[in-house]
């Protein structure tokens, strides 16, 4: 008999053995060396009652939520006919006042196996009607494997080699290396580098890098690629690597004359900037065109100013090209001056990239949205009424369009590519008709499919750069698969437009918090010390609770083990 005070955590510890259905023997890692017990499994833990004396009413939950898959991992020989899983698990009693409790009575079921086997060379199961060439990103448990576990299986399914496997883990980017990119180097600075599985484009799937902090940004995406699956994933395409540079011309005294002596000069100023990058033709890039522009600043209270400005059009190929602009602007400049009579203040690249658009969309029926409390055609009539609310108001705009750049710059920074010009080019592309909307697009067709599509400025590379000098990008991209820039920025639009989804999604139905929560009480509890084997527990209590403070946590993690 025991008297627990209302909210009590009790902590309880089961070793339970299961036979090994026979089909799993059957279905047992044909070429890839490992038993199937390698795999991880998971069992529910269901608390079926409390036996109080008193009567007292109280509600019990296990890890959350009766039923809640406990993971364990399980590592026996293949001949083993038994798992044996050691249960963590973590009994919230809920009640309004002590409990008398003489017993809790847990039952725990054999659940499913989370990763099954892969056939060798693939990466992982795919559904009835998907193509059955080439590997597949689809993984089913991926996010419940660690990190290691993570690796091998990638490595397996020969997406990363065995120097890309030994870069992961080295830990990336060095000092000495770091010292080289950028000033007064003192140490590296670490972040969670991930990947988004489950992921079409083109018809072609792909495993995603993604560098980020934020929790519930790969997941979404993960969660939102799987969604798409059935109906093909998602369709992206993206204009030549296309960048502008300007020269200005500044203090322009007679702006018609510096503006018609520049285009009548505008073939000769061609010639001279094709001349600056002579190989480059041969990689499919090169000038482009040029255009000359009168631009004024009249902002009210202050003297008006009449500038010129040479635009010229650059395709930079697999590059982003930052320098290769800068260095024809720069390149330009004293013949703008010999020409126009004029001074030239700067020259420089301009990253609203408008030229260098990506376009991705994805097709939807309602019922693949469906979640346990509301149905599919609900949710996504409910998608697109918060898109109308981000077109009407600009407040929400900006929130819609950070979501949708938690996925853009995620892969932007695992592939080395400058996120700040990146974000910089997509917001003002937002705003190009004078009020900031959102960059993506969500509308139900007469069938009653859910549509979405993205358009923005990717101004990305796979070549110079980071890319040249930090381990782990350039494993990152050969993970890809990266194929050159274009394939970089669809892949990216279609990673942008998931999870833009994946938000709306959310706030349509459960709300962003609940989400986003479960996964912030992941940090809390690994800040307050829970070990890999006991953050599920801990993270399930938070969560039932809705105390997320690191100081509850530890009080949490005090009871399960015991303390």
């Amino acid at each position: 008999m025991a008297t627990l005070p209302p909210e009590s955590v009790v902590p309880v510890a089961v070793l339970k053995a299961f036979p090994v259905p026979d089909a799993v023997h059957a279905t047992s890692t044909p070429g890839l060396g490992l038993p199937w017990m390698s795999r991880r499994v998971a069992v529910s833990v269901v608390v079926s009652s409390v036996v109080s004396p008193s009567g007292s009413a109280s509600r019990v939950t296990c890890a959350g939520a009766p039923g809640t898959a406990v993971r364990s991992s399980c590592r026996e020989k293949p001949a083993a006919s038994a798992v044996r899983v050691l249960v963590s698990a973590t009994v919230v009693v809920k009640s309004p006042k002590e409990a008398q409790v003489s017993s809790i009575q847990i039952e725990i079921r054999w659940h499913r196996d989370i990763a099954p086997p892969f056939p060798e060379g693939s990466m992982g199961s795919r559904s009835a009607d998907e193509p059955s060439e080439g590997p597949t990103s689809r993984i089913p448990g991926f996010y419940l494997m660690p990190p290691e576990e993570r690796l091998d299986t990638l490595e397996r399914a020969r997406v990363l080699d065995e120097e890309d496997r030994a870069a992961y883990g080295a830990g990336g980017l060095t000092v000495a290396a770091a010292d080289l990119m950028i000033e007064n180097v003192i140490s590296t600075f670490a972040l969670p580098n991930a990947v988004a599985v489950n992921l079409r484009v083109n018809g072609e799937d792909r495993v995603v890098p993604m560098v980020v902090e934020e929790p519930s940004v790969v997941a979404a995406v993960s969660n939102m690629a799987r969604l798409a699956r059935p109906a093909g994933g998602f369709a992206a395409d993206s204009d030549p690597s296309v960048m502008i540079g300007q020269v200005q011309v500044m203090e322009v005294t007679d702006p018609e004359a510096c503006v018609a002596r520049l285009r009548e000069a505008l073939p000769r100023l061609k010639a001279i900037a094709a001349t600056v990058h002579p190989r480059l033709p041969t990689y499919g890039g090169g000038l482009r065109g040029m255009e000359v522009r009168h631009v004024v600043y009249d902002e009210p209270g202050y003297p008006r100013e009449d500038m010129v400005v040479l635009h010229f059009h650059l395709d930079c190929a697999d590059a982003m090209g930052a320098n290769m602009v800068n260095t024809v602007a720069e390149h330009l400049t004293p013949h703008v001056e010999a020409i126009t009579g004029e001074t030239v203040g700067l020259r420089i690249l301009s990253n609203l990239a408008d030229r260098r658009l990506s376009r991705g969309s994805v097709r939807l029926r309602p019922e693949h949205l469906s979640t346990e409390d509301m149905p599919g055609d609900e949710v996504a009539a409910r998608i697109v009424g918060a898109w109308r609310f981000a077109w009407a108001d600009p407040w929400r705009a900006a929130t819609n369009n950070k979501g949708v750049m938690n996925g853009i710059d995620a892969v932007a920074l695992a592939t080395g590519n400058d996120w700040r010009a990146i974000e910089a080019g997509v917001h003002a592309h937002a705003a190009r008709n004078g009020q900031y909307r959102p960059v993506t697009v969500w509308r139900l067709e007469p069938d009653g499919l859910l549509v979405g599509s993205i358009e923005v400025p990717l101004q990305m590379g796979t070549v110079g750069g980071p890319s040249r000098v930090h381990p782990t990008v350039q494993s990152n991209l050969r993970m890809l698969g990266a194929r050159g820039a274009r394939d970089l920025a669809n892949v990216t639009a279609a990673v942008g437009l998931a999870q833009n989804l994946g938000a709306l999604r959310a706030l349509a139905t459960e709300g962003i918090q609940a989400g986003h929560m479960r996964m912030h009480a992941r940090c809390v509890a690994a800040a307050a010390g829970a070990e890999r084997d006991e953050v599920e527990a801990v993270t399930a209590v938070l969560c039932e609770q809705g105390n997320y403070s690191v100081e509850h946590a530890r009080q949490v993690l005090g009871a399960l083990r015991g303390g």
